[in-house]
């Protein structure tokens, strides 16, 4: 049986922490000069607040964990939109708990006010713009001076996550022309009327109603069914490496997502991202575009 990996757990007293050791040490020299039990019996009544502000304060990050996270692409100079789902696995509850990320900036923090007994829950916040390209991030802190605010403990966590932030959507350029005979105008969201062309694997965050269910029962496998409309216009937008190239690659997404068009991105006359409509295309090729950002100069 594998054992389970020890709990790693860091506290250290903070500024009000030296502030209140300082006063203990002096009500105990005061005591000692003077003989006074008042003052001894004062003492000691503190001396027990600051350890127990010490034990509750490794407890509150005590059995936190993270389950996911998740960062949506982001335009350039703007601020992006993120999501963590953090796991409570002990029988209390934890206050005022604050997420911080050193990849984000050492200003940068969230907090969690509360988080039940043996809950979970999400936690949206926004990251601050950044440069154009792929941003790792490999730690996150989860850390509290709760209850007293003499202790600050912290909890780190190894993660892998990348920020993708692409291009600026701006551009004069009207769409690219639709593609005529020879190119399947594929629509991921059939109706009556339409034809069915192919199936293709179900991706997360599509609509369940295009699952083909009788597939499923008989192989076990999620596929969506892909329709042929001969109205819809499906156009193929050609990157260039050059950054002006790729900010109007990403208008021309952006107009594509509002007017539900399906779409695909190219190379060198290369596919690098099939047809396909809706928020997932979307985010796939906006990740393709700050990827594609790095290797360019502004």
């Amino acid at each position: 049986m594998k054992k389970k990996a020890r709990e790693r757990i860091f506290i250290v007293p903070n500024w009000f922490g030296f502030m209140y050791g300082a006063g203990i040490i002096a009500a105990l020299l005061t005591a000692s000069t003077y003989s006074n039990n008042l003052i001894y019996s004062l003492s000691f009544f503190i001396v027990g607040l600051f350890l127990i502000g010490m034990v509750q304060a490794n407890a509150n990050v005590k059995g936190v964990e993270i389950e996911k996270m998740d960062f949506m692409p982001k335009e350039e100079g703007k601020p992006g939109k993120a999501s963590i789902w953090i796991r409570n696995t002990t029988n209390s509850d934890k206050f005022f708990l604050v997420l911080r990320i050193g990849e984000l900036g050492k200003d940068f923090y969230v907090i969690v006010d509360d988080l039940e007994a043996g809950g979970s829950s999400r936690v949206d916040f926004e990251v601050p713009p950044q440069g154009l390209g792929v941003h790792k991030i490999e730690k996150i802190r989860i850390a509290s001076t709760f209850p007293l605010g003499t202790f600050y403990s912290w909890k780190p966590f190894k993660i892998s996550k990348k920020i993708y932030v692409y291009p600026k959507a701006e551009g004069e350029k009207s769409l690219p022309h639709s593609k005529q005979q020879g190119e399947a105008k594929k629509n991921f969201g059939g109706v009556g009327g339409e034809d069915f062309t192919e199936h293709k694997n179900y991706e997360k965050g599509e609509p369940l109603q295009h699952i083909d269910w009788k597939a499923y029962a008989k192989r076990g496998q999620l596929l969506t069914k892909v329709f042929d409309d001969g109205e819809n216009k499906s156009i193929s937008i050609a990157l260039e490496p050059n950054i002006q190239s790729l900010r109007q690659a990403s208008f021309w997404i952006e107009l594509c997502e509002s007017q539900k068009m399906n779409y695909r991105l190219t190379q060198k006359e290369k596919s690098i991202l099939r047809w396909g409509s809706g928020k997932v295309q979307a985010r796939k090729a906006r990740e393709i575009l700050a990827q594609e950002a790095v290797h360019v100069d502004g």
